[in-house]
């Protein structure tokens, strides 16, 4: 069946939306919570691979909560295409900035690796009360997320229509943006030789740093961990 065919809930029957309750606890909701709330969004990106959609505007925004804020389901699915006319949607400037995966912002081809990208930062965003990378820009965007995830390699530089506009064609170095053309393009800008390969700060020590000021007690801490490494498999580069 196709996507648009299933029947939506009524406005009614909602309990809200994700982002609210994040904003309410303040530092992010409990692990245990996050981890219920993970498998409803991974279950129902499945079931969007399924029916060969991609949402394309993921965010704790829109994901809402049903049954007495028990479980969550995909909401706002106005920019959402077939996975066969991805190649039609440019996602460089589409959906959210802070939720862009790499791949969007180089303009390479996409497919649902964005949506799984956009859950890997919500779900840090949800269990941290941070935006993960909270850039004003998609410069800044490539900057942040190489500063958590490491350098984007030159062969995959390579593939993007939008990559030289952001790093260097002959040494893949990345220009960090001082000025910004009337198309957000870096005018002037600074070259960057110090972005690791592996940051030190990554996902998971970040992530651990959360969950430190949580006070979890051994078990809590050990289910954290799987937790950050599920977050780090989510946005790792091999999904392009």
């Amino acid at each position: 069946r196709d996507l648009h065919s299933f029947p939506t809930r009524r406005s009614s029957d909602l309990d809200g939306d994700v982002r609210g309750l994040v904003k309410t606890a303040g530092q992010g909701l409990s692990l245990s919570t996050v981890v219920k709330l993970a498998k409803d969004m991974f279950l129902a990106l499945d079931f969007m691979k399924r029916c060969k959609f991609i949402h394309a505007d993921l965010k704790p925004d829109n994901m809402l909560f049903y049954n007495s804020r028990q479980n969550v389901k995909f909401g706002d699915l106005g920019i959402a295409y077939k996975a066969a006319d991805a190649v039609l949607h440019p996602m460089d400037n589409a959906g959210s900035r802070f939720y862009r995966s790499p791949e969007a912002l180089l303009g390479i081809p996409h497919s649902y690796g964005i949506d799984t990208w956009a859950i890997a930062c919500s779900l840090y965003e949800i269990f941290s009360g941070q935006i993960l990378f909270p850039g004003r820009h998609n410069n800044e965007m490539l900057e942040a997320i190489q500063d958590v995830r490491g350098k984007i390699p030159h062969s995959l530089q390579k593939r993007g229509r939008l990559s030289w506009h952001h790093f260097n064609q002959i040494d893949g170095l990345f220009k960090q943006a001082i000025e910004l053309d009337t198309e957000g393009r870096p005018y002037t800008w600074r070259v960057r030789t110090d972005i690791r390969q592996h940051p030190t700060r990554d996902i998971k020590v970040r992530l651990l740093a959360a969950a430190k000021i949580k006070n979890l007690d051994a078990e809590e801490s050990k289910k954290a961990r799987q937790f950050a490494d599920q977050i780090g498999r989510a946005s790792c580069r091999e999904r392009v």
